[in-house]
């Protein structure tokens, strides 16, 4: 385990040096109750069928994304993604930071998804692209995107930022603010990253409680 404790470690100080809840002169940080956790991105992980450049039969529902069928696609058998969390429960806020590498393009979308491992399940919020509030076949987001409608152009980023817990009335049943709760604390939420080519999702990874003390 010393791995992901030296993981863990790395990946908070880069979230707290990039986060505006670091700045104690506008904000307070994170209390001392907060719960650490962690998410390993894959292309193992994913849950929906994932296409390969030169596949012929790739649908792609999403037209917002029409605009990139002339990218160049390259194979991502190395794709992944790293992300620590920060879960203050006095203010419901999750501090995230989000890093992700060697996918087949352009990173067009990225959620917090509700489901446990190896279930696929809907849209809780959106962290950049698209749902922006409700897009058909996709799902509601109830809050603009985290971190921009508009996702970064690369095949590898670093997005950070903080989402206030607020539920999803959209979902069926609703999900109620404090269901959202439980549902993070006991691995139920994960994070997925879509692509053109696989715009159903690309890599995906659960997120968990950190079970070492730093």
């Amino acid at each position: 385990m010393r791995f992901m404790r030296f993981f863990c470690l790395l990946m908070f100080t880069a979230m707290l040096l990039s986060l505006p809840s670091c700045n104690l002169i506008k904000e307070k940080p994170p209390s001392n109750r907060s719960t650490s956790l962690y998410a390993q991105l894959s292309i193992d992980n994913e849950r929906h069928k994932l296409y390969q450049p030169g596949d012929q039969d790739v649908p792609h529902p999403i037209s917002f994304y029409d605009s990139m069928a002339n990218d160049p696609v390259y194979p991502y058998k190395d794709a992944c993604g790293c992300a620590a969390f920060l879960f203050d429960p006095e203010k419901n806020e999750l501090h995230y930071a989000v890093s992700y590498s060697s996918l087949s393009g352009d990173a067009i979308m990225m959620h917090f998804h509700l489901g446990g491992p190896y279930i696929g399940g809907p849209i809780i919020q959106t962290i950049f692209g698209q749902p922006y509030t409700t897009v058909e076949g996709l799902g509601t987001s109830p809050e603009p995107p985290l971190s921009g409608k508009i996702a970064p152009k690369s095949r590898s980023g670093f997005v950070s930022g903080v989402y206030t817990l607020k539920g999803n009335p959209s979902l069926t049943p609703p999900l109620s603010v404090e269901e959202e709760r439980e549902k993070l604390m006991n691995g139920d939420i994960y994070v997925n990253i879509h692509t053109y080519l696989n715009e159903a999702g690309e890599i995906r990874g659960q997120i968990l409680q950190c079970r070492e003390k730093l």
